[in-house]
């Protein structure tokens, strides 16, 4: 057994922060990521933002706490130094409990082989009960203050509409697909083109659909 527990480990170790996460969070799995691309606001979109500092994630006790210990040992610190100070805390704080939420479950489960986790009915990695409450103020706040942002809110409907447009010119206007993606026969149903066309648009990258909007249309969104 304790061989087993010692490959088991090793081989979530280096997953454990992202599995744990989207174990834990419901999809969103790297919580403290985004408190650090919030912090640093000033550069997102290349212009200064309001969606939040340091001082605004002392709104949870957890984050509180650690931000007051950091001031404690490090008085004078720079909001820059502050937040990375945070952001490490707060990472080193959820893989640790996620590592001993996964012992204790590894214990209890005591899985002989691979199958015996894949069979078993719950998740062997995941928050302690004592984490979730925290984890769920972080994400709360991440949805309100970063996800939901307004300049965010913008850039993410700007972006839509370039969707919207392009699926919309493409039904309206075959042609002006790559020749590839045209029907064999130059002929088929409306259905047909619409899966057709949302293949395409779907196998797209970001910078491909601006591209192929400003190709196709007068005034594209700057989304920035």
């Amino acid at each position: 057994m304790p061989a087993l527990r010692c490959r088991l480990a090793s081989r979530i170790f280096f997953a454990l922060t992202f599995a744990a996460f989207a174990a834990a969070s419901t999809g969103r799995a790297d919580e403290p990521q985004p408190v650090n691309k919030g912090l640093k606001a000033p550069s997102v979109f290349g212009k200064a933002t309001d969606k939040f500092d340091v001082d605004d994630l002392k709104a949870m006790p957890l984050t509180a706490a650690m931000i007051a210990e950091i001031d404690k040992e490090y008085p004078g610190l720079d909001d820059s130094r502050r937040g990375a100070e945070l952001v490490r805390e707060l990472i080193s704080y959820l893989i640790g409990a996620a590592f001993a939420e996964a012992g204790r479950r590894l214990d209890a489960a005591e899985p002989k082989s691979v199958d015996d986790v894949r069979n078993r009915g719950a998740g062997l990695i995941a928050f302690p009960a004592e984490a979730a409450q925290p984890e769920a103020e972080i994400k709360a706040f991440l949805k309100l203050r970063m996800y939901r942002h307004p300049r965010v809110m913008r850039v993410m409907g700007e972006a839509e509409q370039i969707l919207f447009d392009l699926f919309a010119r493409y039904q309206s206007s075959p042609g002006d697909l790559p020749p590839e993606w045209l029907p064999p026969e130059g002929r088929d149903s409306e259905t047909e083109r619409a899966r057709r066309i949302g293949n395409f648009i779907a196998g797209m990258t970001d910078r491909f659909a601006i591209t192929e909007h400003q190709r196709l249309f007068d005034s594209t969104p700057d989304l920035r």
